[in-house]
């Protein structure tokens, strides 16, 4: 019957029923092949699978049940060939991966999305090939499914999948980025960006980080004009294969890695190189012929803060070359393929001339983000994306100590409050918050846990863990953890393990760091009156809406590890607040007038004084607010605030204690203040007492406008706060300061050649199209944004493009910003929200969204979470 016995085998009893039923219909003389045929069709759609895999026979399939790979497979080796054509957006490619199957299995599972696989091989250890009855894509949960006629016993297989897909389906994957050369020739490349889950792709694959096998990579370029990149070092060149023109790249074998580290690109590009210091790595920084020059800064960066951590870490960077490479369309900030980071333009190129103190500070947390990712990630990997904050978390905590080995004067331990801490206090205050680690396990799932607490409230509950225990023994803990793990996974009780192993106090790192990562939230301490040296607190959970609805609220409690200075000394005291107690009591010197709490706000919650207490700081801070560093006179403003918003106190006290910026000078106490203050005057915008406001406001302000003018001179920290306080005077409605912006861009619009400095160029831009903008200039910057080749002054052009006061324009505006021609998709998002922060572009980008939501989707690739994203930001 032309059926072999491991077909036969193979099949379940209503097959065999079925056979039965058609043996006496063969009898009588019917064609074998229309037999063949229907039983052959029949199977597949009714009793195998349907189209997507689901079964019809009553019960569910594996690949239905769960959207995690099954662990008895394991993926040792990729062998991935890969053809990216940059003329017909196509790419073909072949991989073949080598396998231990640990336990009899009756099917294969990996994952596929948005490839069109042609053929699927397997074949044993010693070549001999095994039968496969179906394979098949179910693209529910992006798994390529392959059933063999036989169950596979225990062992190593190879499977071959060849297979061809489009670099025109996102900004992920493997896809195709264009930008236009001095010439105005268009220029195309090929590049990839896979976190979380996006290797699948490129190439099938087993898309999940606790799989670590090596990779052996090949990759066909154009000939003429073009190279090619991988995470490892070229090994040998194929010219003229697989056809004239092109050549076959051939790469090293990689060491152990995920799959969302793999990196492919074919490019014109060029590069400046150096070696670094201790072991003498090649260090690359990759960019297009016409942004050569501005790799420099981030080339000697990269090199110093690679040593840097090297000897942090007390493990050597474990390649033989790191490039880093910007390139011209990219969804994110950086990603950090190992030994080839990508980067946005703006994150990794710099100008001296050209480029702002905040776009250098930019450059060098991201690369010093993207560098600690080459240990904290990448050497070791989460078991699983709930963890994904020991990747992430650790990594925005590391770029600080980064840079500020690098730039000691920019005072990143200050600045850690303005980017990470205030700012996820804010999100994590509300009730929908969820904790550091949270369980994930479809993609769209995955993707959302790439936000503010696995970074930001990561990074803060880490620096809080480190002042806490010590400097040298946190780093000797992540070193612990680090070598233990190297090229392996963890998981966060891994790392309390290894903290806990270096304490010489013996400290319970992981009784005390569980109520900070594993529930939401933070606590407020309530601090009574101090009497004759004695205080007492106790805690509760922060809430910005205060008191509503307290009784439906989770009860939470934390391990606080308190600090606090006095009047008599600035000398920091320590004790460990347990989750336990209801209550803490703590004695000072009965001399003492004041106990400032929290120290450095290094401590992740708040603190809420008695209304004497309060008073005594608003005057201190009155009379002498350098008693206070900046980060404390930061943290006062700060909870003051939030605590007004949550109405445990009146907005007295923080508009009170504000009223001393007239004298600050420094850049952190004066935007935690303003932040504030912006805020409110947001909810004030539409009522009577607006006006009042802004009054308070200007007489702020002036004084500190007069202070700072407007000379680009002084120390980095100094140039951030006149841009900062520049603004906020334009955006008050400061008078002088919205005329000298006008000025300004008269000038430059007349003269494009005429001087304005970088860090002056947004206010000025932005502005000064506000004051004197009109459809002429507004042509006139556009003209320029477009043959404007450097990446940050494009941002900075589009907020002025954004901000002209004429409707008709901005709806023009709008609709380039939807072509993906004169902007770029990537800065879509940012195009909006500069219209939208535009007084009468709010309502034209809203009705915009909500009226051309489809051609929104599109533009995103239909990816919902960008789309959400954008929704959020307008209504926030």
């Amino acid at each position: 019957v032309s059926l072999s016995s491991r077909q036969l085998v193979a099949m379940d009893m209503v097959t065999m029923v079925i056979w039965v039923m058609v043996l006496p219909f063969m009898a009588q003389g019917a064609d074998i092949t229309e037999v063949d045929q229907f039983l052959t069709e029949y199977l597949e759609r009714a009793l195998v699978t349907t189209k997507e895999g689901r079964s019809n026979v009553g019960s569910r399939k594996p690949w239905e049940e769960d959207v995690r790979l099954p662990r008895h497979i394991i993926p040792l080796h990729y062998d991935i060939y890969l053809h990216p054509d940059l003329e017909t957006d196509l790419f073909s490619g072949h991989v073949t991966i080598q396998i231990e199957v640990t336990q009899p299995s009756q099917h294969l599972l990996l994952h596929t999305k948005d490839l069109n696989i042609t053929r699927t091989e397997l074949t044993t250890e010693d070549g001999h090939q095994v039968d496969i009855l179906h394979a098949f894509e179910f693209g529910k949960n992006q798994f390529w499914v392959i059933q063999p006629v036989a169950t596979l016993k225990s062992g190593k297989y190879f499977l071959l999948i060849k297979f061809t897909g489009s670099l025109t389906n996102g900004l992920d994957g493997f896809y195709k980025s264009v930008y236009t050369n001095n010439k105005g020739r268009e220029v195309a490349i090929a590049t990839s960006k896979f976190e979380p889950t996006s290797a699948r792709k490129a190439f099938p694959c087993f898309d999940e980080p606790s799989f670590k096998p090596t990779f052996s990579v090949s990759l066909v370029r154009p000939t003429k004009g073009y190279i090619a990149l991988s995470n490892m070092p070229v090994q040998k060149e194929l010219p003229n294969t697989p056809a004239k023109g092109l050549t076959t790249v051939i790469f090293a074998k990689s060491v152990p890695m995920v799959t969302y580290l793999a990196c492919f690109i074919v490019c014109d590009f060029e590069f400046e190189e150096t070696f670094t210091s201790n072991h003498n790595t090649r260090f690359r920084v990759y960019a297009t012929r016409e942004q050569k020059h501005r790799v420099n800064y981030s080339l000697d960066v990269g090199a110093n803060i690679t040593d840097y951590f090297e000897s942090y870490f007390g493990i050597p960077y474990p390649l033989p070359k790191q490039d880093m490479i910007a390139i011209p369309d990219f969804s994110s900030g950086a990603m950090e393929h190992w030994g080839l980071i990508t980067y946005r333009e703006t994150t990794l190129l710099y100008d001296q001339l050209e480029s702002s103190s905040a776009n250098q500070q930019r450059v060098a947390t991201v690369v010093s983000h993207e560098l600690a990712h080459q240990w904290f990630g990448n050497l070791v990997t989460l078991a699983w994306w709930d963890d994904l904050w020991l990747n992430e978390g650790f990594a925005s905590y590391m770029e600080y100590k980064g840079v500020k080995h690098y730039h000691p004067d920019w005072e990143m331990d200050a600045q850690f409050l303005l980017l990470d801490l205030h700012p996820v206090m804010d999100l994590d205050s509300t009730l929908h918050s969820h904790p550091i680690i949270q369980k994930a396990t479809h993609p769209e799932q995955i993707y959302e846990l790439f936000d503010k607490i696995s970074y930001q409230k990561g990074a803060s509950v880490l620096r809080m863990l480190e002042n806490f225990m010590g400097p040298e023994q946190f780093r000797n803990g992540v070193h612990l953890f680090l070598d233990q793990y190297k090229y392996k996974n963890a998981v966060t009780d891994d790392l309390w393990k290894a903290l806990e192993g270096v304490s010489e106090e013996q400290l319970p790192i992981k009784q005390m760091m569980d109520t900070w990562t594993r529930q939401m939230g933070y606590p407020v301490l309530h601090v009574e009156d101090l009497h004759q040296g004695k205080l007492t607190i106790r805690q509760e959970r922060y809430l910005n809406n205060g008191h509503k609805n307290k009784e439906n609220v989770a009860k939470f409690s934390w391990d606080v590890p308190l600090t606090w200075i006095t009047s008599e000394t600035n000398k920091t005291s320590f004790q460990m607040f347990g989750q336990t107690e209801d209550k803490l009591r703590i004695a000072v010197p009965k001399t003492t007038s004041w106990v400032k709490f929290n120290v450095g706000q290094l401590g992740y919650y708040r603190v809420n004084y008695p209304a004497k207490a309060w008073n005594n700081f608003i005057d201190l801070l009155r009379t002498q607010h350098t008693i206070f560093s900046p980060m404390d006179r930061a943290s006062l403003l700060n909870d003051a605030f939030a605590l007004a918003e949550s109405g445990h106190i009146t907005y007295t006290v923080p508009l009170t204690m504000a009223e001393y910026l007239v004298h600050e000078t420094h850049l952190v106490p004066i935007k935690t203040a303003f932040r504030k203050l912006s805020g409110i005057e947001s909810y004030l915008e539409n009522m009577d007492t607006i006006g009042l406001f802004k009054s308070y406001l200007e007489n702020i302000l002036e004084q500190m406008y007069t202070r700072v003018g407007w000379a680009d001179q002084g120390t980095h920290v100094e140039k951030l706060t006149r841009s900062y306080v520049l603004k906020k005077a334009c955006k008050n409605g400061h008078n002088q300061c919205n005329k000298q912006a006008g000025e300004l861009l008269l000038k430059w619009i007349d003269n494009e050649s005429f001087p304005i400095p970088a860090n002056l160029r947004t206010t000025v831009y932005k502005y000064g199209m506000a004051a004197v903008g009109t459809e002429e200039i507004w042509g006139t910057m556009l003209h320029r944004f477009v043959a404007e080749k450097n990446a940050d002054c494009k941002l900075r052009l589009i907020k002025g493009l954004a901000s002209i006061q004429n409707e008709k324009v901005l709806q023009k505006f709008i609709k380039m910003a939807t072509n993906g021609t004169i902007i770029r998709v990537q800065d879509f998002h940012y195009t909006m929200m500069a219209i939208h922060h535009n007084p009468i572009g709010s309502k034209i980008v809203w009705k915009f969204v909500r009226t051309n939501w489809k051609k929104v989707e599109n533009l995103f690739s239909g990816k919902q979470r960008k789309c959400n994203r954008l929704v959020k930001s307008l209504v926030a």
